[in-house]
Formats: C-alpha cells, structure tokens, sequence
C-alpha cells in the first residue's frame, strides 16, 4: 500500500493511497503524448469499477494471461460499463496486498 504525508488539518500523518486499477488490452491510438481509442475507455471504465486496492481485468486480458500462470484471478462479474454497449465480464487480480489476502502464489 502507498502512503502519503497528509496536508490540510491531519498535518504529519501518514494516510494510505488506494489505488484503482483496470486493465484491457489491444491497439491504443497515440498523439503526442496522449493515448485514446476503444482499448482505453475500455480500461478507464474498468478501473471506475475497481474499489481501492483492487486490480480489474478484461475477460481477453485474463484469457491471454491466465495460462501462464503467474496470476489468479477471482470469479467474474458482468457488469455495465458507460459508454459500451454490451455488458463486460471483468475479473479481479488476486494479489498479497489485496485485502484479505495474507499468501497469495
């Protein structure tokens, strides 16, 4: 888990950053320095589902990852995604920090 110094009244303590993650993959259209296209809403959206400390991922991301074995994933959700029209099966990352989690291998 990341931590920052707090500002604003709670001056000195450390609070805990938790971080949103979401995942798909495919092609991504660049200009200059900034990605857009299908395959990035994709994962935005994604990532909006995800609470702190969670890592969502596309059904295609998990079935091109899934047999190398070095991920778990836990059971999948369908869900409605803004701006997509057919609902998305996403699945979530199993990892040591996530919550509950003590050994995760």
């Amino acid at each position: 888990m990341l931590s920052r110094k707090g500002g604003g009244s709670l001056h000195g303590l450390m609070l805990p950053v938790r971080v949103r993650i979401g995942l798909h993959t495919g092609e991504a259209l660049r200009d200059a320095d900034k990605f857009f296209g299908k395959t990035v809403i994709l994962a935005a959206r994604i990532a909006a589902q995800a609470t702190g400390e969670e890592i969502l991922v596309s059904s295609v991301l998990k079935q091109l990852t899934e047999t190398a074995g070095d991920l778990r994933f836990g059971s999948d959700r369908l869900v409605e995604l803004k701006g997509i029209s057919e609902p998305q099966r996403i699945y979530e990352v199993l990892w040591n920090g996530a919550r509950g989690l003590s050994n995760v291998e």
